[in-house]
């Protein structure tokens, strides 16, 4: 058995309030830009930001735009 001081503890996402730039939690995934018409939710995941983001779109979006909108891989917004 492990003791509880060597577990892996669940780490939570750095959001700093007046930034645009979201870091995720993962170490794997990079940090993003948070476009200004959905930084009240910049405490939550991008794939939640992306949703709130192309619903105000009122449109059909496409992955270029996710792209340049967070400024992030076209491959990354698929």
């Amino acid at each position: 058995m492990c003791p509880d001081n060597t577990r892996a503890k669940k780490q939570k996402q750095l959001i700093f309030p007046a930034d645009d730039i979201h870091y995720p939690g993962q170490t794997n995934h990079d940090a993003c830009f948070v476009p200004e018409c959905v930084r009240q939710y910049s405490s939550e995941p991008l794939y939640i930001l992306v949703a709130h983001w192309c619903l105000q779109q009122q449109d059909w979006v496409q992955r270029s735009q996710i792209s340049e909108a967070f400024h992030i891989t076209a491959r990354r917004a698929s």
